[in-house]
């Protein structure tokens, strides 16, 4: 488990020079624009965050990526697991408060998933999906971006 996860919430004039920079491939200049934009990072793997996000799309819950050009520019280039716009995100979160999944069903997901016993997975499943919230709890915004690497 290598893997990082990184949020941010971005303004509409930041989401839409990102997408510029990288439709003019310049990823140096995108990357610059974006980061100051991270809200957050996950403490441990980014696996984690991958787990619950396959784990919630297994269970019926979508997770938004915007047909919108900038967004697709931005899709295309960053593959972000989440890319939405304030309505979206307000819609998953609602989602993710009302359907928060047993720890029990979470961690056998995540040790059937690792192929491993991974002792940890309770408390990485339950701080990572309250990681993932307190990340689409942010009032600042108009995009939220979802990345692992």
């Amino acid at each position: 488990m290598s893997q990082n996860a990184s949020g941010y919430v971005l303004t509409e004039a930041a989401m839409a020079e990102t997408a510029h920079l990288f439709s003019i491939q310049d990823f140096g200049g995108a990357w610059n624009t974006l980061h100051p934009f991270e809200t957050s990072r996950f403490g441990w793997s980014g696996s984690v965050i991958g787990i619950l996000c396959a784990w919630m799309q297994e269970n019926g819950i979508e997770l938004p990526l915007s047909s919108s050009p900038a967004a697709r520019l931005f899709i295309d280039e960053f593959t972000p697991l989440i890319c939405a716009e304030r309505p979206e995100i307000l819609r998953l979160r609602d989602e993710l408060e009302r359907r928060r999944p047993a720890a029990g069903d979470l961690v056998a997901y995540c040790r059937e998933s690792m192929g491993e016993d991974a002792p940890d997975a309770q408390r990485l499943m339950t701080e990572g999906w309250d990681w993932l919230l307190s990340l689409l709890r942010a009032e600042s915004g108009e995009w939220w971006v979802l990345q692992v690497d």
